[in-house]
């Protein structure tokens, strides 16, 4: 059943909530304040078995702590015990910066917790996952979003470059979209008050394209950013050709 229900969700963004420059005043929210008490990584986690591909640790939040705080900043999780899967955030240092293997890719899902840029924007240290467009980002009292930096997962670029047995090759004309929203109540309550929309499209067939790998990019502010008490994700996939929408619940 988890097998199913992750990989019906075939692609994923990468996300980090994270100032390019900080002003004076600024929290960069880059989650390197974040460690891994707890090892590192979720020992009944079936995608990857063991430690993740690459190198470097992740926490999908099997200590049940129900998600984690970083300079101030809440970010929810739910671990199920039950059939060991989780939704919201995670965090993660892992580096697995992979483009090469077999096409398709018959095992990119045990890339999830990797940035396809290598690691996160400054260099080494930690960054941001999620999973499901609910998952929310509290921030504190008198605090506003700046800006985001975005790149796709691993799992996210190998899915879309080659295709794999869950989702197709994507080719021109497919996109993948993440809009962010915030509203004026914590865990996306109260009235909604603007998003941002961060849309990638691939323009080769074959070769990676910008959209599905290489650097973070950096998402404008929201006009209305001032009053946002929290955000939340909403990712969605669309194959060219078709009116079938593909709802994806994997942001990192």
């Amino acid at each position: 059943m988890t097998l199913l229900r992750r990989l019906a969700t075939p692609f994923a963004l990468a996300l980090v909530l994270a100032a390019p420059a900080a002003r004076a005043g600024d929290v960069v929210v880059n989650f390197n304040d974040l460690s891994y008490p707890n090892g590192s990584f979720d020992s009944d986690q079936g995608f990857p078995v063991g430690a993740a591909p690459g190198t470097g640790s992740y926490d999908d939040g099997w200590d049940l702590s129900g998600g984690f705080t970083s300079n101030g900043v809440f970010f929810s999780n739910a671990y199920d015990a039950t059939t060991f899967s989780w939704s919201g955030w995670a965090y993660s240092n892992v580096n697995d910066p992979t483009t090469t293997g077999p096409t398709p890719f018959l095992d990119d899902f045990n890339h999830q917790f990797a940035a396809i840029a290598g690691g996160a924007p400054g260099g080494p240290g930690n960054y941001a996952s999620s999973f499901d467009p609910g998952a929310v980002i509290n921030l504190p009292s008198g605090a506003s979003p700046v800006s985001f930096e975005v790149t796709n997962t691993t799992y996210a670029s190998l899915s879309m470059t080659h295709g794999d047995g869950f989702a197709k090759q994507f080719t021109t004309g497919d996109f993948f979209e993440l809009k962010i929203f915030g509203f004026t109540g914590l865990d996306g309550s109260g009235a909604e008050v603007g998003e941002v929309s961060f849309s990638s499209r691939t323009t080769r067939r074959r070769a990676p394209s910008p959209s599905t790998s290489g650097p973070w990019s950096i998402l404008p502010r929201s006009p209305s950013r001032k009053a946002s008490r929290s955000t939340t994700l909403r990712p969605t996939s669309v194959p060219s050709g078709s009116t079938r929408r593909n709802i994806s619940r994997w942001t990192t």
